[in-house]
């Protein structure tokens, strides 16, 4: 199964291949994916709604499943 990561970032893709290692996944992120505009407004009220609306927008523009992960300070 192809799973896009809601990210350009390599470092968390590396991670996150390392994490899913001997899943059958082929994790590919949005750099793999070819040029997509998308205009985000990460407008949630936490990370977790982040993700969502980023995860969202990008399903819509590609029809494939994603996920995305987001990482904020939590007080």
């Amino acid at each position: 199964m192809k799973l896009v990561y809601g990210t350009k970032n390599l470092a968390k893709v590396q991670h996150m291949r390392d994490m899913l290692r001997g899943l059958d996944l082929e994790l590919v992120s949005l750099n793999d994916v070819g040029q997509i505009t998308v205009g985000i407004n990460e407008s949630g009220n936490d990370p977790l709604e982040n993700v969502c609306i980023k995860a969202k927008a990008y399903f819509n523009v590609l029809r494939v499943p994603v996920f995305s992960c987001d990482s904020g300070l939590i007080y």
